[in-house]
């Protein structure tokens, strides 16, 4: 019985193709990405040391030029002048809260009538030079009509506020009648700024915060 052989030397190739292992390129990449990560951030770290440097150095040499700069100016100077102006400040503060009396007067001179005799004047300074004086006076009238008649009188003038006589008494030995007389006037009557030109150098006398008495 004949056998037959069939004999090949080319090897046959397997059904299934044989896998060659592909090695992955995404591990590289991250690998490159995070490299140049890390070299801006050592580079930018760099770059912030190198400008707070600079920034010390400027900041350094504009103190030393600005300590040159004042040395110019003698301290002796720059003392007596602070002292000077301290001095104009505290004047002017006491300019404008100074208040003038001579104004009373002459709103009471021009506005009192010939029957009408006032003995005594006291004032009360005010806490601020934007409220009113308030004024108490003593006087005597010829009569009761007079007193009526000094009290309208009184009214006119609108730097004078609110006067009330009150306590009328009857001399019976003289005929008089007694009186007191009580008021506010208008703070800018009395204001020292707006008397500055009737106020000459040296001509503004002191006025006095005690009850002033005047006898007739």
């Amino acid at each position: 019985m004949d056998t037959n052989f069939q004999t090949s030397f080319i090897p046959k190739k397997s059904l299934a193709e044989e896998r060659v292992p592909v090695a992955a390129s995404g591990g590289n990449i991250v690998s490159f990405i995070a490299t140049l990560i890390f070299l801006a951030v050592l580079a930018s770290a760099g770059g912030l040391y190198f400008y707070r440097t600079n920034i010390k150095k400027t900041i350094a040499s504009q103190r030393v030029q600005l300590d040159a700069a004042r040395n110019q100016f003698e301290p002796t100077l720059i003392a007596e002048l602070k002292r000077l102006d301290r001095r104009m400040t505290n004047a002017n503060t006491i300019i404008d809260n100074h208040i003038v009396i001579s104004p009373i007067f002459d709103a009471l001179e021009m506005n009192t009538l010939k029957s009408i005799q006032f003995t005594k004047f006291s004032y009360l300074t005010p806490a601020s030079t934007k409220m009113p004086v308030a004024v108490q006076m003593q006087g005597k009238a010829r009569d009761y009509a007079s007193i009526a008649l000094e009290s309208d009188q009184l009214a006119t003038n609108k730097n004078i506020r609110n006067p009330i006589f009150s306590e009328l008494a009857l001399d019976e030995q003289t005929g008089m009648v007694s009186f007191n007389l009580t008021f506010t006037v208008d703070p800018e009557l009395v204001r020292f700024t707006n008397h500055l030109s009737t106020f000459g150098p040296g001509a503004a006398a002191s006025e006095e915060t005690q009850p002033v008495e005047v006898t007739q």
